[in-house]
């Protein structure tokens, strides 16, 4: 009544299995490629941050005219 299964298990052909792992890091390639791409400008860097705020501080007459 229950019917076997008589395929034998094929194994995998190693071509296809290499393919696959080189198109995973090909893809986590891109991906983190343009991810800096995108938001990897300079002015993400905290402490240049920070000292940008701090000379604000210290010489508002300067900035004023920096913004102009």
């Amino acid at each position: 009544m229950a019917e076997e299964n008589n395929q034998e298990e094929e194994k995998k052909s190693p071509v296809k299995l290499i393919l696959m792992i080189v198109g995973g890091i090909v893809l986590l390639g891109a991906g983190l490629g343009i991810g800096m791409f995108i938001g990897g400008d300079d002015s993400s860097d905290p402490s240049t941050e920070i000292s940008q705020i701090i000379e604000k501080k210290e010489n508002p007459e300067v900035s004023e005219e920096e913004s102009k």
